[in-house]
């Protein structure tokens, strides 16, 4: 019960934070999960009207929620996992090494790393998922 309070008062304590910068407590979510459909232009770049393939669509969620700051703590973790969870969910199975996901991640967020070479490094770093198997071809 103790630690159900510190967190509240944890989370009590950032919420302060944020409303003395002016911003919402309430992670800004709806924006970020609506880009890929609104956004597939972004995806493309130079114009292209070819369709956006799975890694530049997972490199959109990571970019925007790792950008956008919705949360407090956490949002680089978060935009890895999103990212990764939309390829395993349609079939993609990403390879990259831990450390060099935590270098991707803290690239993106840092402004170093493009979302277009996100999706040229998850294009690099992934494989199809066998059906029925745990295995990237």
């Amino acid at each position: 019960m103790r630690s159900s309070c510190a967190s509240t008062e944890a989370w009590r304590a950032s919420a302060m934070r944020m409303r003395s910068r002016g911003r919402s407590p309430v992670p800004q979510i709806s924006s970020i999960t609506t880009t890929p459909e609104t956004n597939i232009v972004g995806c493309l770049g130079n114009g292209s009207t070819s369709k956006p393939d799975l890694p530049a669509l997972a490199a959109v969620y990571g970019h925007g929620i790792a950008k956008n700051h919705p949360f407090s703590d956490g949002k680089t973790r978060t935009a890895f996992v999103c990212a990764a969870v939309f390829l395993g969910l349609n079939g993609v199975k990403l390879t990259l090494s831990e450390p060099r996901a935590i270098e991707m991640m803290l690239a993106l967020a840092a402004g170093k790393m493009s979302q277009e070479d996100v999706a040229n490094l998850i294009r690099e770093n992934s494989g199809t998922i066998r059906k029925g198997k745990d295995k990237a071809q």
